[in-house]
């Protein structure tokens, strides 16, 4: 699959759903947003409303926490869809340190592996 390929898909990483708040949250603007799952390269959120944000509108006020590590980001909404009783919102992360980037992967790689230890072989 090319690189185009994968932007149109709408998918380029792998999401992992976050099931404990305590994990992983954001604050935006310091407001804060359940985080309903976490890639690489960006986090999902539900919005109460679908005008919260634009797609591709720049957010520069993010604080990004995970396992109680907090990193001060930048990012762009990548998309915002209708999901049951909410709008589920796509962020795409940008001007992230080494540190922050590290610790996402870190997070994404330890949660992939529990995730897919509980199915079985085939």
């Amino acid at each position: 699959m090319a690189a185009n390929d994968k932007r149109e898909s709408g998918r380029k990483f792998f999401r992992i759903p976050v099931d404990d708040p305590s994990k992983v949250s954001i604050t935006i603007a310091a407001k804060h947003f359940n985080v309903v799952n976490v890639a690489p390269g960006g986090v999902g959120i539900y919005l109460d409303h679908a005008d919260t944000f634009a797609q591709g509108e720049k957010i520069t006020d993010i604080v990004l926490t995970i396992d109680d590590v907090s990193c001060d980001i930048t990012g762009n909404i990548a998309h915002i869809s209708p999901e049951d009783m909410y709008y589920l919102c796509g962020i795409e992360l940008s001007d992230m340190n080494q540190e922050t980037s590290a610790l996402l992967q870190r997070f994404v790689d330890n949660h992939k592996a529990s995730l897919f230890s509980c199915m079985p072989d085939f």
